[in-house]
């Protein structure tokens, strides 16, 4: 149990100076993601989420929106996606996100950007 525990707390070491990913971080404490950064959260420990991250998280929104899977959750587990998580099943079932959200979360983007400066 020390052990583990031990990792536990290297991977916050890490992960909180930035010399471990969140992945990396997460991997290390021998969670998912999802789970690192509820630790993190509960030790309210930001999450190291820049500009360059944000860019790539609106490049794979607008991605998924141009190439939207159509299939239900139940037929991709058909075909061998039974590891996926439940947060993966609702994104395969949610609706895609307009233009017009897309547009407010550039515009949130940017006013962040701004205050930044």
């Amino acid at each position: 149990m020390g052990e583990v525990k031990d990792k536990v707390e290297l991977a916050v070491l890490l992960y909180q100076k930035g010399k471990l990913s969140m992945g990396q971080a997460a991997r290390l404490a021998g969670m998912d993601r999802i789970c690192f950064q509820f630790l993190l959260g509960s030790r309210q420990i930001p999450v190291n989420y820049d500009e360059a991250a944000f860019e790539e998280d609106l490049k794979t929104l607008d991605q998924i929106n141009a190439t939207r899977i159509t299939e239900s959750s139940s037929e991709v587990a058909e075909q061998g996606g039974s590891e996926l998580t439940e947060l993966q099943r609702l994104l395969l079932n949610a609706p895609p996100m307009t233009e017009e959200e897309l547009k407010e979360i550039r515009a949130k983007r940017d006013a962040l950007n701004k205050r930044v400066r």
